[in-house]
């Protein structure tokens, strides 16, 4: 995981499976998490929890948002493009990169997009919002067969 200083969090904290937060016990009354605890390995994501455990407060509230894999998977099932839509996901942002992995745009690919994308580092940063239209930038699904079931 990466850590991004901006102007409110210029010391941000990188997350790993030693990571300790720079905050007290029972400190915080709210924690949010939306769409990161799925790209994490599962060190990383045992260690923020427990972390996120000893500093959230007894009466505090964890709030985490990860992909729908129900209705995603129910979706590529049906072959529902407009849940599987640029519209809702923001596909367009990212096929481009594909061809440079022999990957088609397909509800497949959009689907396991949303279950096990990742990024190389040609790419860039999306959360810093560089990114490097290269010939070798890819951020899309695993790189795999693709077959219908």
């Amino acid at each position: 995981m990466e850590a991004v200083a901006s102007e409110v969090n210029p010391n941000p904290t990188v997350l790993d499976g030693e990571t300790v937060f720079p905050m007290s016990r029972e400190s915080i009354k709210l924690v949010y998490t939306s769409h990161a605890l799925e790209h994490m390995n599962d060190a990383t994501v045992s260690r923020s929890l427990l972390e996120t455990r000893r500093c959230l407060r007894h009466d505090g509230d964890l709030v985490i948002k990860i992909p729908d894999f129900e209705a995603t998977l129910k979706a590529w099932q049906n072959k529902d493009g407009k849940f599987l839509s640029s519209r809702n996901w923001n596909y367009d942002a990212v096929t481009w990169s594909w061809a440079s992995r022999g990957l088609r745009d397909t509800l497949t690919n959009r689907a396991s997009l949303i279950f096990c994308g990742f990024w190389n580092d040609e790419f860039g940063s999306p959360f810093a919002g560089v990114i490097n239209r290269t010939p070798t930038a890819y951020f899309g699904p695993a790189v795999c067969e693709e077959r219908e079931v």
